[in-house]
């Protein structure tokens, strides 16, 4: 309009020598640019009005999308979140609280969540709550306690949450989650319960529970370590080298070669037995049981197994075998050990050409003792024998109580010319002599018969019967001998045997008939 309908106007009265028309069309110009200038301002101002508005939209969009995602984050999260104010009343709760307690959202804000705590966590959660939100510095919260659902059951929840805080440190608001950790709790008391009954079986047992790790060279041991080793370090845990250097020197060498099977791929569980020092200085017998525990390489990462101390029930068996071999009134051995003994002299001499002598005795007057003096006595004179009988005899010899008064000492390893002397030496000194009992003076001396082996008798049970013969013949002479066997001896036994014979066959013999009842 300025350009085609006012301009040549405009121009017409600029051209004009009237100074009065010159001065309206210097107003046109400056009318005109003022109208193009706001023309300008205003479009510039409606082009910003559409840029606001176009982005006000994409704005409130972006909103609206944000509320959407958290509101479906709330929705999908297993965990509800809370906002309570300064004091602690819930303001805005996630709406999942109707949902799993079944209680309206509205009745739990403020403290009427409180409705659904379980009574018994109630006052421990309450007293929780109100210490940190009174206090002054930056607390946290964190506690466990159970939520009723909707069937009326109780789950364990986790309730979490820390304060916003204004410049001036004063608390605006609480931030927090709650989480159903009903099936952790459950995991934890049944792993507890497990740990627990594995705890009371390893001290029931009185097993010693140990996890080596072979990456990081550390043995882990339960408490019955300490309790059965006395090492205060087994608490803490300890090295191999530790465990190694505290086995016996004899069977250090035979459990490093058993260990060194560990690279063998079928070598997974083994038992051994050894005797480890423990911290009073004795050695204990323990009996290991391991399983090896491998990467998917094949390689042993670790063992694991328990120690079982056997010592007391190897003591107890010793006991027992010794008892079974052994006199229990003088420890001496007994009958059974003494034939054992005597046939492996026996079988040692074949091998070797020696001889073995045998040497049989009795206490003289002995049951004249036991009925005169009480067999407590008598008890007292064969302590006291066995004990001299104990100090006389030679090295690798045997002195045996066979029963009642007799004893016998084998005598292994002789020859020929030293054989009835070293026979004769074993016994003479110890044949007579006193003693006091209940202050009473007993004499006492001893009988006894030897015989050699492979001259007298060929196996034991002749050497035994030839023994027997010549302390029969020592005992005929008077108390206190000692007689070797011959073979007269035998021939006098034969010869007396015969007669005995004889004469039983010359007794009248005696017929009873039965007695016939008349008809």
């Amino acid at each position: 309009m300025l350009l085609f309908g006012a301009a040549p106007v405009t121009l017409c009265l600029l051209t004009s020598s009237d100074v009065y028309l010159i001065g309206i069309g210097i107003t046109f110009l400056i009318i005109a640019a003022v109208i193009m200038r706001t023309l300008a301002t205003s479009q510039s101002a409606f082009s910003k009005l559409l840029r606001s508005r176009s982005e006000m939209s994409a704005l409130v969009a972006a909103l609206r999308q944000s509320e959407d995602h958290y509101r479906y984050s709330v929705d999908l999260n297993p965990q509800m979140p809370w906002i309570s104010d300064a004091a602690g009343a819930i303001l805005e709760l996630s709406p999942k609280w109707e949902e799993i307690t079944g209680l309206p959202l509205k009745d739990a804000l403020g403290n009427g969540w409180t409705s659904a705590v379980h009574p018994a966590d109630l006052p421990g959660v309450l007293h929780l709550w109100n210490k940190v939100t009174g206090s002054v510095d930056d607390p946290a919260v964190d506690v466990r306690y159970r939520l009723r659902d909707r069937s009326g059951a109780y789950r364990w929840h986790r309730a979490r949450g820390r304060p916003r805080r204004d410049e001036d440190g004063t608390v605006l608001k609480w931030y927090g989650t709650l989480e159903d950790i009903d099936d952790q709790v459950e995991a934890e008391s049944a792993l507890k319960e497990s740990e627990e009954r594995y705890r009371l079986a390893s001290r029931a047992t009185n097993d010693i529970i140990w996890d080596c790790s072979l990456e990081r060279d550390r043995i882990e041991w339960s408490e019955a370590a300490f309790e059965v080793l006395g090492y205060s370090e087994c608490l803490k845990g300890t090295s191999r080298s530790w465990w190694f250097e505290h086995l016996h020197d004899d069977d250090r060498d035979r459990v490093t070669d058993t260990l060194k099977r560990l690279e063998d791929a079928h070598f997974n569980q083994w038992i051994e037995q050894f005797r480890f020092r423990a911290a009073d200085g004795r050695y204990l017998n323990l009996v290991a049981r391991g399983y090896v525990v491998r990467n998917k390489d094949g390689k042993p990462i670790r063992l694991l197994g328990s120690l079982h101390d056997v010592t007391a029930q190897m003591q107890y068996e010793a006991k027992l075998k010794w008892a079974a071999s052994h006199d229990a009134m003088t420890g001496l051995p007994n009958r059974a050990m003494f034939a054992e003994r005597l046939d492996q002299a026996l079988d040692d001499a074949r091998r070797h050409g020696t001889c073995v002598g045998l040497i049989v005795l009795d206490v003289d007057r002995f049951k004249t003792i036991n009925d005169t003096l009480g067999h407590h006595a008598g008890d007292a004179v064969l302590h006291d024998v066995a004990a001299k009988l104990t100090k006389r005899i030679p090295d690798g010899a045997t002195l045996a109580r066979l029963g009642g008064d007799e004893f016998a000492i084998i005598l292994p390893g002789l020859t020929q010319e030293q054989a009835r002397q070293e026979a004769v030496d074993a016994v003479m000194g110890s044949l007579t002599g006193s003693l006091q009992h209940d202050g009473r003076h007993i004499d006492v001396s001893l009988s006894a018969g030897g015989a050699l082996a492979f001259r007298d008798g060929m196996n034991a049970e002749e050497l035994h019967k030839c023994a027997d013969l010549a302390l029969y013949a020592a005992k005929s002479d008077g108390p206190g001998q000692i007689r070797g066997f011959t073979p007269a001896m035998r021939e006098a036994v034969d010869r007396e045997k015969a007669m005995l014979t004889k004469r039983a066959s010359r007794l009248p013999t005696i017929i009873s008939f039965p007695s016939i009842s008349p008809r």
